[in-house]
């Protein structure tokens, strides 16, 4: 079946992985606005969205056209690959929903944190926190409380279309040793391998996350030949790039995680059919093809401005 590569139908499943407070975070409750913003168009969507009572605040857009029926994701984690320190990906940020976590993301700046949408579409009553700087998505490291919810305008949950999100934190990110932002992949040529990191499951079907952070190196799969592996389950964009390697992959759980090379990310994590089926590459959103998006958004809701 296709995944998405998110725990959350393993909610339920993982309620004994609440995450814990350190001295570094953030344990005050904070006010959250849910935000969909989109791009390209005369006049972009966004809507706002407080995650307090979960009632529509404002709304700019032609609503004339109907939203697709969400499909709750299936999950996915590391398939093959190794355990890694957080030194090895100090971008690497665990997103938490209602105490539990659910998926992976990418430390862009000391506010912001990138993530999928799917990682957030449909769950606008949940309060989300980040952690950063630690190995271990329960402990450690750096907790902070996330006021801004941001998901694309066009993402489509059906087709897994602009998948992508961005969350701000009510308090900046202390950069050190193991916490540090990624680079944000510029233009469209993409490097032959990667690396992908996440706490997701190691085979397809698990039930819980990994205890410590894993990482695995894929190769990047040409457009023609991912295309032909998704005929008949999901059409591969412009937007998105495929990677793979034998018996490795990403899973259920290391959704919104980064692919990188050599400290740039190239993609987010976003969904497969399986995990690392051979014939079934992964699908990632194309980083380089949202960073007017990226860019606008961060810089208009800079908590500095």
């Amino acid at each position: 079946m296709k995944r998405t590569l998110a725990l959350l139908v393993l909610l339920a499943c993982c309620a004994f992985n609440h995450c814990e407070t350190d001295e570094d975070s953030e344990e005050e409750d904070a006010g959250v606005e849910f935000i969909e913003v989109g791009s390209g168009a005369s006049q972009p969507v966004v809507t706002v969205i407080n995650l307090t009572n979960s009632t529509i605040i404002s709304q700019s857009s032609n609503t004339t056209n109907s939203r697709p029926n969400f499909v709750l994701p299936t999950n996915h984690r590391i398939v093959g690959g190794r355990q890694i320190s957080i030194g090895e990906a100090p971008w690497q940020a665990s997103v938490i929903q209602a105490n539990t976590f659910i998926c992976g993301g990418s430390v862009i700046s000391e506010y912001w944190v990138l993530t999928a949408a799917h990682c957030v579409y449909g769950n606008i009553s949940k309060r989300h926190a980040v952690r950063v700087g630690s190995n271990q998505f329960k402990t450690g490291g750096q907790l902070r409380i996330v006021d801004r919810v941001l998901y694309h305008g066009g993402y489509n949950p059906r087709t897994s279309a602009n998948d992508i999100a961005l969350l701000r934190t009510s308090k900046p990110f202390k950069f050190n040793s193991n916490v540090k932002a990624v680079r944000l992949a510029t233009y469209n040529k993409e490097p032959s391998s990667y690396f992908i990191s996440g706490w997701g499951t190691i085979n397809e079907g698990a039930a819980n996350p990994t205890k410590y952070l894993r990482g695995v190196n894929v190769n990047r799969v040409k457009k023609r030949s991912c295309t032909s592996s998704y005929r008949g389950i999901s059409q591969i964009t412009t937007k998105q790039l495929c990677a793979s390697a034998p018996k490795q992959d990403s899973c259920q759980g290391d959704s919104g995680g980064a692919l990188t090379s050599q400290g740039t990310q190239y993609g987010v994590v976003s969904f497969g059919y399986g995990c690392a089926r051979a014939g079934y590459p992964g699908v990632y959103t194309k980083v380089s093809a949202y960073r007017d998006w990226i860019t606008g958004v961060t810089r208009s809701l800079n908590p500095k401005n």
